[in-house]
């Protein structure tokens, strides 16, 4: 299914979270799922609760529904036991992931741990990462799209070096 208009009229989602939407935290560190990723997330996670697995990223908080994280969890439990890597990436990860439900108001809520590894403040940005999402503190999303943009062609070539089109 793509993006396009279905028979009645109504927009057709890929199943994909794309786009960045702004929202607030607000004094509890809740935020507001938009709209258009909660149609995705209802679709990832079926009819069951809609949870979320919360990690830590550079300047970043990263939403996984259930589904990404098992899938995520299953490599990162795969990883050799004695590499001391492997091991530092399994503290981190587990040692600061948090699962959540969405509320009745479809908020999630933040822990203060989460919000000041990302960098987050009341100003945040819900980004669209394909098969999660990820919560910016606005200003970071700013900065790192000005900046990016601007490099937009390098990335695309390093990115794709080496492929034929």
């Amino acid at each position: 299914m793509g993006n396009g208009q279905d028979h009645n009229g109504q927009i057709e989602l890929d199943g994909d979270f794309s786009g960045s939407v702004p929202v607030k935290a607000d004094s509890a560190l809740r935020v507001t799922v938009p709209a258009r990723f909660k149609q995705i997330l209802d679709a990832k996670c079926g009819d069951g609760p809609k949870v979320l697995v919360l990690l830590p990223a550079p300047g970043k908080v990263r939403a996984l529904p259930w589904p990404a994280w098992l899938k995520e969890k299953e490599q990162i439990d795969a990883l050799p036991a004695m590499d001391p890597n492997a091991r530092k990436l399994r503290n981190l990860v587990y040692g600061t992931k948090v699962e959540c439900q969405l509320d009745s108001q479809n908020r999630i809520r933040l822990t203060p741990e989460l919000a000041r590894l990302a960098g987050i403040s009341k100003d945040c940005v819900f980004v669209g990462s394909q098969h999660e999402m990820e919560i910016w503190d606005a200003s970071s999303w700013a900065a790192f799209t000005s900046s990016s943009v601007g490099n937009l062609d390098d990335l695309y070539a390093a990115v794709f070096q080496g492929m034929k089109g």
